[in-house]
């Protein structure tokens, strides 16, 4: 495992931060796919108990970032091919009409609802990878929430939400250039959507999500590549 600070002593967001960095190392690589995590040695590279240590780990696993192996321990989950074609295929196929719908029905105040969201992106997009996921999470989310079908709603929810989810987003975002392109794209859906351009935000909705099926396709392939080699 590489160097670890040790994390800070306030005890109000102890295992906050420690849920955090176990993020961070796990999105990055720090923490490879089915590597095991000992809760002994967690606790000495960061300098606390392993009360906290386990009290994350308990957390990570919630969100399905880990799994436990009966008699084994815990260990980090890697991304599945499948898994990501089958929640990106469901994404693409909903979310873009949706959006396209939202769009048509809109008031002033939700397309500059909207609008703030993505000026924030734009100026201060978060660092750290819980708060990016929850960020972009709530623009989507705003993209399709004057839709006026709750049921519609719901499936996208049950889709957003799935485990693999945020896996995948930590997984794309390791790449700074993918943000920003992320970021890029959000602003052409965004000025589609207050230009009241439905078929425009369906158009560029759907191409946004299979550039981000494609590109994590690539990296994922280029893993197993050099694992191979």
């Amino acid at each position: 495992m590489a160097t670890v600070q040790p994390v800070r002593r306030d005890p109000g967001r102890l295992v906050d931060e420690i849920h955090e960095r176990l993020l961070e190392m796990i999105s990055t690589g720090q923490l490879a796919q089915d590597a095991k995590l000992h809760q002994e040695r967690l606790a000495k590279d960061f300098g606390v108990s392993r009360t906290p240590i386990r009290e994350a780990l308990l957390r990570l696993e919630r969100e399905g970032i880990v799994y436990t192996q009966p008699g084994r321990g815990l260990f980090v989950k890697g991304l599945d091919r499948v898994e990501i074609r089958e929640l990106y295929e469901a994404r693409g196929t909903l979310e873009p009409i949706v959006a396209r719908m939202a769009c048509e029905r809109a008031s002033a105040r939700h397309i500059t609802r909207i609008e703030v969201l993505q000026r924030r992106h734009e100026r201060t997009y978060p660092k750290d990878v819980s708060g990016a996921f929850r960020s972009n999470l709530e623009l989507h989310t705003a993209l399709v929430q004057a839709c006026g079908n709750q049921v519609l709603i719901r499936l996208l929810e049950s889709i957003w939400r799935q485990d693999a989810a945020f896996r995948i987003f930590a997984f794309y975002t390791r790449d700074p250039q993918a943000t920003a392109e992320m970021v890029s794209e959000h602003r052409l859906i965004v000025d589609a959507f207050k230009a009241a351009d439905g078929p425009a935000v369906e158009q560029l909705l759907r191409r946004h999500i299979r550039a981000a099926y494609e590109g994590l396709a690539k990296q994922i392939d280029e893993i197993r590549r050099d694992e191979v080699g």
